[in-house]
């Protein structure tokens, strides 16, 4: 037999030791997976979940001390037997609560179906690494939280120096005074139902709270703000959001402590709000047509609804013109005026638009062109008529033939003039002498084709009034501020069509 050479001996001996080498290393490696897994955590979570299900765990709650508390009456078999009816037999579930564990803690909630019955608490100990990846310790139960209710109130309950609390009538204990600087707090922890909180000052007049995620304050600063819409209000930096009502927002501000509060425009102004205090803010109603855009000095707007023009029907029915659909944008800002731009594609303008309701288009000029103005004085007519409502034109009629000279026969302003003229109403109108007519102004005039053309009239009439016969005793001014729309009749003539009030010149908050 020919004998093996040195090399092949001494490789087969390599061989030998490395096969009873990598044996022992799988044997090792083995024994040390099977200690991982007999220590993982949630061994002991599916030991208790067992014993959830078997109701083996029912003996070791403490459903007296779990339902005994200085603010609540709570029967623990009652609390007792429901438990057991939700977990025993159930098919229950576990998960960690990753946001509750650590390194050598772990939080597992127990559920059946979406319903939280428990929450099993570990600590570990005796920590360690093993083949470079296989972490583990010693893992034992901390605490088992039966969730005996839907919902457990826990609450951190502040309570400022002069003001009192209370928890189902019953006084907060100093025992549970958490030790903190500043606003003295109270944690009261393990209420199975929702309870009643009332707050009281020092003259023992109940006060309102807030009630947010757990945490309960006492409303010390309580106002109500007002504003035009377009505005955002921020209460210490964060915003809160308002409520509509007859066209405005209302914002209410509840605080513990006196908050910064802060009124921010469509612009992005800011205005440092102060209880009582007016914030000198001006609303803003902008129309344009429907196939326009609209741009106010950078600011951003959501497309807005494409609506009928609220004067279509009369003008459709007086003139025979249809009026376009229109968009309207509401906002505020600080300042009384404010340049916008409207464009249609082709054309585009900017204005000078002030605060109220404004109708702009490319098409929409300063004031009424030339050859409109030879043929009406949109002023004199719009003085003629606050005249007329005022009895001051005189006549057998009141003024009411002058007037119908500018209204359309038979429509709805003629038949009013006709009743005001001829009713009772205006017999009450009090004595009294015009002394002028002061900044006048007409703008924003609109064609609609040949026979029809709106534009906005301003002025103020100035009045004395007179007690008797002689003794003048008040000035009064009448400010009329109103869109008119005219239409040209068959005979040639202009005539008054609609007219409504230019709302929104007196935009203001109001404060509660």
């Amino acid at each position: 037999m020919k004998r093996l050479s040195k090399f092949a001996t001494a490789l087969i001996c390599f061989a030998a030791v490395l096969v009873i080498f990598c044996g022992t290393f799988l044997i090792y490696v083995n024994i040390v997976a099977s200690d991982y897994d007999k220590v993982q955590p949630e061994k002991i979570v599916e030991q208790i979940v067992d014993k959830l299900k078997s109701g083996s765990i029912m003996s070791e709650i403490d459903f007296d001390k779990l339902c005994s508390n200085r603010y609540e009456n709570n029967d623990p078999s009652e609390y007792r037997e429901s438990y057991y009816s939700k977990v025993v037999g159930k098919d229950l579930t576990y998960r960690v609560l990753a946001s509750e564990s650590g390194e050598l803690s772990k939080t597992y909630v127990v559920k059946c179906g979406e319903e939280n019955v428990g929450k099993i608490k570990l600590k570990g100990k005796n920590p360690r690494t093993r083949l470079l990846f296989f972490t583990s310790a010693d893992w034992s139960l901390e605490e088992f939280i039966p969730a005996l209710a839907d919902t457990v109130y826990n609450l951190k309950v502040y309570c400022p120096e002069g003001v009192k609390a209370k928890i189902n009538g019953v006084e907060l204990s100093e025992e549970e005074r958490e030790e903190q600087t500043g606003t003295p707090s109270y944690a009261v922890s393990g209420l199975l139902k929702a309870p009643e909180i009332t707050y009281f000052n020092s003259e023992g007049e109940e006060i309102p709270y807030t009630a947010e995620n757990n945490i309960v304050k006492p409303v010390l600063y309580n106002y109500t703000i007002t504003l035009p819409k377009g505005v955002s209000v921020l209460v210490n930096g964060k915003a809160i959001t308002g409520t509509a009502s007859a066209g405005k927002e209302v914002f209410n501000v509840r605080e513990m402590e006196e908050p910064k509060v802060v009124v921010k425009d469509g612009m992005g102004k800011e205005f440092s709000y102060v209880d009582g205090e007016k914030v000198p803010l001006f609303g803003y109603s902008v129309s344009i047509p429907e196939n326009c855009t609209l741009a106010v000095e950078g600011m951003t707007f959501s497309e807005p609804e494409t609506v009928d023009n609220p004067d279509a029907e009369l003008l459709l029915k007086y003139a025979g013109v249809t009026l376009p659909k229109l968009k309207n944008y509401e906002f505020a800002l600080f300042s009384d005026s404010v340049n916008a731009t409207v464009s249609d594609g082709g054309k585009t303008k900017t204005f000078n638009v002030p605060h109220g309701s404004s109708h702009i288009s490319p098409d929409t000029l300063e004031t009424v062109p030339e050859n409109i103005s030879k043929e009406i004085n949109v002023l004199n007519v719009m003085e003629l008529w606050s005249k007329f409502m005022t009895d001051d034109i005189g006549g057998g009629d009141n003024g009411l033939s002058v007037i119908s000279k500018y209204l359309i026969p038979n429509s709805d302003y003629a038949k009013y003039a006709r009743q005001w003229a001829y009713g009772i109403d205006i017999t009450f109108v009090s004595d009294h002498v015009i002394k002028s007519f002061d900044n006048e102004k007409v703008s924003n005039f609109t064609s609609y084709g040949d026979n029809c053309f709106s534009c906005s009239v301003y002025f103020e009439k100035k009045m004395g009034l007179y007690r008797g016969t002689t003794y003048l005793y008040k000035d009064k001014t009448d400010v009329f501020n109103s869109v008119v729309y005219f239409v040209k009749i068959d005979d040639g003539s202009w005539r008054i069509a609609v007219m409504h009030e230019n709302l929104g010149d007196d935009d203001e908050s109001d404060e509660e």
